[in-house]
């Protein structure tokens, strides 16, 4: 089965996409930031000269909310939605907001006023369409492509995350964090959503946007560390040795130099003629090679050294790895040489001329 984990680790956070069998999708969030973040806080003080208030929104936490940032009228005492909207300079407080977003990909809604519009970086009209609701949003540049009914499904799901909130807001302890908002997490997300099964996390503070945004069945496990996944071992190993089985018959030897990463493709029978195998073999090393740099977090230049192949499966092989990379957004191909070398790029870096 395919799925997603989001495991908590010491310093950020860990994001995994698994795909049959094997761990394709690499990347780290900010554990520490708050920014998005949405809390059920306190109004401690007014500050009239400052004209704003001050806020209590964790335990012992302070925050700062001008009144522009408003829109009820409220006292010290009063227990309020507010956002976290960044972090204070010089050992001020934080600031935050009360008209708060819940974050999503083509839209962002507003709960709090019904108002529809279109972001200043989406000049596009066709939103008006939209009937109004209970709850005000923002279309995104994102979302110019999408067609209404795709804006009204993801309508329908931020929807749904924000009567959650209005339900657990009363529950105690109060003040608290109420809907964490990491924008990577939320977005690598939705990315894969479509081709998972399920999302398996160790912390439960993301419950309410993974069960409402993604609609896939979530495992809470407090305990769960996916490098003792037994779904992970292959690739848990693999990436800690030089040499790596890709078949009963074949296998890669990976070795990053100064200057790029090096592939060797070998196919360990003598006695047997490759035939078709050949391409097959070549088009395993690539899957592999790209799941390596990947989980490796490896960037510059890969040079695949392949099996010969005639013009022909050529052909084929430049069709079939180009299909491969679209699952590796930050790897680009960039041909195979008359010696049969394969050349990828991760990331920005350039290609040196032959």
């Amino acid at each position: 089965m395919n799925f997603i984990f989001i495991s908590k680790e010491k310093e950020s956070y860990l994001l995994g996409l698994v795909k049959k069998g094997r761990w394709i999708r690499k990347e780290t969030a900010s554990l520490e930031s708050k920014e998005d973040n949405l809390y059920i806080a306190r109004v401690v003080q007014e500050l009239k000269g400052q004209r704003a208030y001050i806020i209590e929104y964790e335990k012992h936490e302070k925050g700062f909310l001008p009144y522009n940032q408003t829109y009820s009228s409220i006292k010290p005492g009063d227990e309020i939605l507010v956002q976290y909207i960044k972090k204070g300079k010089d050992n001020k407080f934080p600031r935050f907001t009360q008209k708060y977003m819940i974050l999503g990909d083509n839209i962002h809604l507003t709960p709090w006023t019904k108002e529809i519009r279109v972001s200043r970086k989406a000049k596009h009209k066709k939103i008006f369409d939209f009937e109004e609701k209970e709850y005000g949003m923002i279309l995104r540049r994102e979302g110019i492509t999408k067609s209404l009914e795709e804006i009204e499904r993801e309508y329908n799901d931020l929807s749904n995350i924000e009567k959650r909130i209005e339900k657990e807001k009363h529950f105690l302890p109060i003040p608290r964090l109420i809907l964490k908002q990491n924008k990577q997490i939320v977005q690598f997300i939705n990315q894969y959503s479509t081709q998972i099964d399920y999302i398996k996390t160790n912390d439960k503070i993301f419950k309410n946007i993974i069960e409402e945004k993604s609609g896939k069945d979530l495992i809470i496990d407090e305990h769960y560390d996916p490098y003792y996944d037994s779904a992970l071992q292959r690739d848990l190993y693999n990436i800690e040795n030089k040499r790596i089985k890709i078949d009963e018959k074949s296998e890669i030897v990976f070795e990053k130099t100064e200057a790029l990463v090096a592939v060797d493709v070998n196919y360990r029978s003598s006695t047997e003629k490759l035939g078709d195998k050949i391409l097959e073999t070549n088009i395993k090393a690539v899957y592999e090679m790209a799941i390596q740099m990947e989980l490796r977090s490896l960037t510059g230049i890969a040079v695949v050294d392949c099996i010969n192949m005639n013009q022909e499966m050529k052909k084929q092989f430049i069709r079939k790895t180009n299909e491969i990379i679209k699952e590796f957004p930050k790897l680009s191909f960039h041909g195979i040489t008359s010696l049969n070398l394969a050349q990828f790029i991760r990331t920005g870096v350039k290609l040196i001329d032959s």
